[in-house]
This record gives structure tokens, C-alpha cells and sequence, in this order.
């Protein structure tokens, strides 16, 4: 039976009525502003009228990234008590489908999370059923604060970091309607920034000239437009210093800022055409396929509300490994892809390296991990890196066929078992070529215009 509802994956809550509704209606609503709508499960909120309890449930689960357990007193209790009753018990049903989701080989197994709430306590193994004694192993969010852990905003601030972190974020397409509507956002905040300099002629002439030529906005070509204005820039430092000079200093720190806006601007819609061009773009179940990766950063940093991307270095050649860093945990799970297990000493090698506080020490791994124990010291460091609010995110890219062949599922799987919170790219060859060259007709422009906005000065 199709379902019904409008869950399309994210996270399920799973909890015992009685004890725990009111609380899991408040987490609820706490994961609904973070994640947005139709990205997090709640029985009472989700399912309609007249939608079959079970298909909604069991195709809810597994659907879902990640699977929040709220224990309240007596949670384990139950599961006993229900034996002798007829019914299904539906966290036991739950937590059995979780399970299953979870073993060896299957596909995206969920992230698991338990929440403590009004006094509850984390079960001992001997006290679940056997099939279901996994639990006990998960480390559990204790309410602080008593009954009023929703009042407690550093458990909060918490709690919804790890999870904003665990769960994939649906990524907008790129489709015609969406990049319309970025070109005309492009062009009205350039006319507008421009139109503050009319005093400049130089500027005024280059905003004369875009007022024709960006009419329609989907004839603005963002490459060609990034050398007009590099060319305008250089025209005003060359033969406009008299002009700047009677500016005065705070007026030329405003014109720089405007400039620069202009610049991220036309590079925002020029990457984000490039990228929708891109063999996958990638959303919450589709590994993001992509050779390249600064206008990907760009591309993606706009589909998800417009948050900014910035390149921590640069990509390398073939075969390479890859990282950059979104600001912040903007997190790029909406990659599920991965690596080899082979590649697993490379890529921790390279991960040790970027931890600020190792520099000059040598790994303390073996060279084959195989536990999360054995590489407890760099998952302690990158989890507190990823987690801090001045430090970006880790995401690793690497090269692939396809994603298939770069072992998606198996490293989303292999990080989780080893406790790493890591991103993942996957980069592709198809038409490298063509990309390459159109990508460089951005960055280059871009970087030259920058390089004269710093000239914009009276030395």
C-alpha cells in the first residue's frame, strides 16, 4: 500500500504514549524548525485520516536517517507486560525494523539516538528482549533539567547540532524555475549597488550597459560579466584616482564591499547554472556526483537557504583525496556516498593532518583500524572540530566512475561504525573536460576582480 503521509525521510520518533507524548511532541516541534517540514516522523503528527497505521509505520522507518527512541519510566517494563496482551507492540515493532535496517550489508542503515525523559533511565541489556538488547549499547541524551529539559537551551543547542549533523538535508533542484529566480535576484542586487556610484562614470557606464544586456535576466552570462567588471575596475583604478581619492575612506571601504557583493553574486548564478548541469546534484536518498568542487560548494551553499560556502583548499588532481569545508555544520549528508574500506588508512592519515593540535605527532592508529577504539583520539578531535561554531564541518571528496564504484554505502556506514561525524564527496569524470574550462572562466575573472577591488584606495 503506497503511503500516504508526507514523510520522505529524516528523523522517525519512536515513544510510548502514556509516559512520553508530551514530550515527544515537543521534540517534535524542536526538529521540525531545525529540519523543516515533512523531515521528521511523529505517529499523531504525520500519519492522516484514513491512512493504514502499519504501511505508514513500517514505511516510515524505513524511510527514515535517523531513528530518536524516547525512553520514559517504565519503557522497558513494557515490553514484557505486552507479551501477555494481544496487539502489536509498536516500539517493539519499531526498534526490530531499526534493527534489521542496521545489519550487515543492507543499504543506508539509520543513525540511532535515545532521549531520557521525565526520569527515565537507559535499560540494562538483561532487562529488553534478546532480539532487542542492540539498545542498550546506544549512548543516551539525558533530560537535564528534570521534567523542563526543553527550557534548557545548551542541552538544546546540543541535542539538535548532533542531529542536524546525523540527519541529510533535502537539497532544492537546481530546475529553470529555480535559476530564473536566482538571475533576477542577481540582477536586482547588482542594479542596486551600482546605482549608489552613478557619480563614478565608469560605473555608470558598466550599469548603463548591463541595464540592456541583462534584459531578459536569463541572458546575463556570469563569466563574460565577471571580465566586464574586472575591466571596469581596472579602468577606475588607472584613470579615476582623483574621483576615488575625494571619496574619503569610509566611502571606499562601502564601494569595496559593494564590489565584492557584485563579484559573489554573479559567481553564485554562474556555479549554480554550471552545477545544475552536473550528471547529479544529489537530495536526501542520491549521493551528490561531482568533479567540481568549488562550484559545487557554491551551488549547494545556495539550494540549502543560502548559507555561505567557503573553500578551506584547493582540489586536487585525479586520484587525490579532497576537502572542504562548509561554514558552520551545514552538512552535505545529503550525500550518502562513500569510499573503499581499503582507502580507510589513506583518508585517516589525511584526516590526522588537519587537526591543528597534532601537528608534529604521528598517528596513534594502527595502520588497519578496524574499531572505533583504535582511532579514539582523531574522532574526539574532528567531532569537536565539526561541532564548534567557529570551525567548519569536515567533508571529504573523492574520485569515482561512479558512486557506486566509490563504495557509497559502505563508507555512510563505515564512518558511522567508527564514530566519525565526516561528509562525503563523490567526484566523477563524466565530461571533465567541458566543466573544467567553465569553471575556470568563473574562478579566474573572479579572483582578478577581487585583486583590483583591493586596489580600490588613495596609496
Amino acid at each position: 500500500m503506497a503511503q500516504q503521509g508526507d514523510f520522505r525521510g529524516g528523523v522517525f520518533i519512536s515513544y510510548r504514549r502514556d509516559p512520553a507524548l508530551e514530550d515527544a511532541r515537543r521534540l517534535h516541534g524542536f526538529l521540525e524548525a531545525r529540519l523543516g517540514e515533512n523531515r521528521v516522523f511523529l505517529d499523531q503528527r504525520v500519519i492522516p485520516v484514513g491512512a493504514a497505521f502499519p504501511e505508514e509505520i513500517d514505511t516510515a522507518l524505513r524511510l527514515a536517517h535517523l531513528v530518536l527512541f524516547v525512553i520514559s519510566p517504565g519503557w522497558a517494563d513494557e515490553f514484557h507486560r505486552r507479551e501477555k496482551l494481544e496487539g502489536v507492540d509498536w516500539v517493539r515493532r519499531e526498534a526490530q525494523i531499526t534493527k534489521e535496517r542496521r545489519g550487515d550489508g543492507m543499504a543506508n542503515p539509520p543513525n540511532v539516538r535515545v532521549v531520557l525523559v521525565g526520569g527515565g533511565k537507559m535499560p540494562a541489556a538483561h532487562e529488553l528482549p534478546d532480539e532487542l538488547c542492540w539498545l542498550a549499547s546506544i549512548n543516551a541524551y539525558p533530560a537535564c533539567n528534570g521534567d523542563h529539559w526543553h527550557s534548557d537551551q545548551q542541552w538544546l543547542d546540543d541535542f539538535l547540532a548532533d542531529v542536524n549533523a546525523a540527519v541529510p538535508r533535502a537539497t532544492d533542484p537546481l530546475n529553470d524555475h529555480c535559476l530564473e529566480k536566482l538571475a533576477a535576484e542577481c540582477a536586482q542586487s547588482i542594479f542596486e549597488r551600482l546605482a549608489k556610484w552613478t557619480e563614478l562614470k565608469t560605473l555608470k557606464d558598466l550599469k548603463d550597459d548591463w541595464d540592456r544586456k541583462f534584459s531578459p535576466t536569463k541572458a546575463i552570462d556570469s563569466a563574460k560579466a565577471l571580465n566586464e567588471l574586472r575591466s571596469t575596475l581596472e579602468s577606475l583604478n588607472k584613470n579615476d584616482r582623483t574621483a576615488l581619492a575625494n571619496l574619503g575612506a569610509e566611502k571606499r571601504k562601502e564601494l569595496r564591499n559593494d564590489c565584492v557583493a557584485i563579484v559573489a553574486e554573479l559567481l553564485r548564478l554562474g556555479a549554480c547554472r554550471l552545477a545544475a548541469q552536473l550528471p547529479a546534484l544529489g537530495d536526501h536518498t542520491t549521493p551528490i556526483a561531482a568533479k567540481w568542487l568549488a562550484t559545487q560548494a557554491f551551488a549547494a551553499a545556495h539550494s540549502q537557504g543560502g548559507r555561505k560556502a567557503r573553500i578551506s583548499v584547493e582540489a586536487g588532481t585525479l586520484g587525490a583525496l579532497n576537502q572542504f569545508g562548509l561554514e558552520r555544520t551545514m552538512d552535505q549528508g545529503t550525500v550518502t556516498a562513500g569510499i573503499l574500506k581499503d582507502q580507510s588508512s589513506i583518508i585517516l592519515d589525511q584526516l590526522w593532518s588537519m587537526v591543528p593540535e597534532f601537528e608534529g605527532y604521528q598517528p596513534t592508529f594502527p595502520p588497519n583500524p578496524r574499531s572505533p577504539d583504535d582511532i579514539a583520539d582523531l574522532t574526539e578531535a574532528l567531532n569537536s572540530m565539526s561541532s564548534d561554531d567557529r570551525e567548519a564541518r569536515v567533508t571529504i571528496a573523492l574520485l569515482g566512475d561512479s558512486p557506486e564504484a566509490a563504495g557509497a554505502r559502505i563508507l555512510r556506514r563505515w564512518l558511522v561504525d567508527m564514530g566519525l561525524e565526516i561528509d562525503v564527496l563523490v567526484r566523477t569524470g563524466k565530461e571533465a573536460n567541458d566543466f573544467g574550462t567553465k569553471e575556470r572562466e568563473l574562478i579566474g575573472p573572479s579572483w582578478r576582480c577581487l585583486i583590483q577591488i583591493e586596489k580600490i584606495s588613495n596609496d
